[in-house]
């Protein structure tokens, strides 16, 4: 509607893709397929994942465009990365866990095994909420083994 508003007669005239290079459609296809992926990691990681990879897209983007176009990057920004660095660090290291809390999550996984096959997704799902990306890492084949047995009938 703005656009018609403002470029009415232009619109009807030339139509509303006037003006439109084969740049101009790769740099819109790149933007919506950078919509889909930021859907992608909020669906299947979490927000604070999504912006991690935000801030370490600028963190690229500006190392780049400082060699391609020879500007020097502020003491600032370099601040700003370090601090980027150790935060990611910070997030990903997670304390050990106690003998206790394998056994705990062992045996969850164990009697998930045992019971019946449907109406578990459930569980299995809160099981994996309570986990840690590390810990899915590290217990995916279960988990993976657990869904296929469950949920494939």
């Amino acid at each position: 509607m703005t656009a018609y508003s403002k470029d009415g007669r232009a619109i009807v005239t030339g139509g509303f893709f006037q003006g439109y290079t084969n740049w101009v459609v790769v740099v819109i296809a790149f933007q919506a397929m950078g919509g889909l992926i930021v859907a992608a990691v909020i669906k299947y990681a979490d927000n604070i994942l999504k912006s991690f990879a935000t801030a370490m897209s600028i963190v690229g983007s500006t190392a780049v465009s400082a060699h391609i176009f020879h500007f020097q990057i502020s003491q600032l920004f370099m601040a700003g990365c370090i601090l980027q660095f150790v935060s990611i660090y910070l997030y990903a290291k997670k304390p050990p866990m106690s003998g206790k809390e394998i056994i705990r999550r062992t045996s969850e996984l164990v009697v998930l095994q045992g019971e019946e096959l449907q109406g578990q997704e459930k569980k299995v799902n809160s099981l994996v909420s309570r986990m840690s990306s590390q810990e899915r890492v590290r217990q995916g084949f279960v988990l993976e083994a657990l869904r296929r047995k469950q949920f494939s009938s």
